[in-house]
């Protein structure tokens, strides 16, 4: 009868999901989900609960945490990304409006610097003598 008695003892705890030994009568984590606590009672879960948990308010975007409860403010994230977005953005179209621009004025000839304006006019002086000359 006593070997009886000390299989029983054995039989009386559970296991987490690490495989820790939980003794009768302790409360603990049955699985992965940290946010379900059993009761052991004599080897097996006597009742299990779903902890309810809300996030703060003050936070719009958040990850969960690894133990039960653990909210992470992601706001401060989300800002920098929405940031540099932007920022990528706003740097994309001053980089079309310039190639639009150049574009503009290689098709229309005109030329807005003055050295090219010299240029262009010792060009024109140079074949005007040539047909006087010739």
């Amino acid at each position: 009868m006593d070997g009886h008695k000390n299989s029983n003892h054995v039989d009386d705890h559970c296991l987490d999901f690490q495989n820790v030994t939980i003794p009768s009568g302790s409360t603990y984590i049955p699985g992965s989900d940290p946010c379900v606590l059993c009761l052991c009672e004599h080897g097996k879960n006597l009742w299990c609960q779903a902890v309810r948990c809300a996030a703060s308010e003050d936070c719009l975007f958040y990850t969960t945490g690894k133990s039960c409860c653990e909210f992470i403010c992601m706001d401060r994230v989300v800002e920098v990304i929405c940031g540099f977005c932007l920022l990528s953005l706003l740097m994309i179209g001053v980089f079309v409006y310039y190639l639009h621009r150049k574009n503009r004025k290689m098709a229309t000839g005109i030329s807005m610097n003055k050295s090219d304006a010299d240029v262009a006019l010792v060009d024109h002086s140079s074949i005007y003598e040539k047909k006087v000359k010739i």
